[in-house]
């Protein structure tokens, strides 16, 4: 009978600490799941955060095309300008061949903007036969003269629009 007593306490005592461990058990689950709940929470946040800094950056990257797009544009009118057609028909005048530096230097053409002169010498080298070779800029003087009457009525009709712009 004591045998049968002790095994008695001895189940009790099992069954108490399993109790104990079950609700042990219990209050860590509801530890987690608030913890997963306030996860979950700051996750939400920072995916809108993200969006927000995504929708940012676009307006951002609009913003810089629109400015790079208008510094292309003044670019361009620059280069039609009667200074730089001044400055050109000086070069034609002594040689029929350039280095590409020293021309972007006497147009004066910014930092900034020696990418588009890059990008528009070899246009206008396709269109008007010049040759570029390394880092000169050959042509004939002949093609040079009709590329600065081209700068020349480009600068004509820019002054044109900015008139009628300035009447309307």
């Amino acid at each position: 009978m004591t045998d049968d007593k002790d095994e008695l306490d001895s189940l009790k005592k099992r069954y108490r600490d399993l109790e104990r461990l079950y609700s042990n058990l219990l209050a860590e689950k509801r530890l987690i799941d608030k913890d997963r709940y306030e996860m979950r929470a700051k996750l939400r946040d920072l995916e809108e955060e993200v969006e927000r800094l995504r929708t940012q950056k676009k307006k951002y990257d609009r913003s810089i095309d629109v400015k790079e797009e208008q510094r292309h544009e003044k670019f361009l009118e620059y280069l039609e300008s009667p200074d730089v057609v001044d400055r050109l028909k000086n070069v034609v005048n002594v040689s029929n061949k350039i280095q590409l530096d020293m021309l972007q230097n006497i147009l004066k053409i910014p930092e900034e903007n020696r990418k588009y002169f890059d990008i528009k010498i070899f246009e206008w080298a396709n269109k008007f036969g010049f040759t570029i070779d390394g880092d000169h800029l050959s042509f004939e003087t002949d093609s040079m003269l009709e590329f600065i009457k081209m700068l020349k009525q480009k600068f004509e009709e820019w002054e044109n629009r900015e008139k009628l712009c300035s009447k309307g």
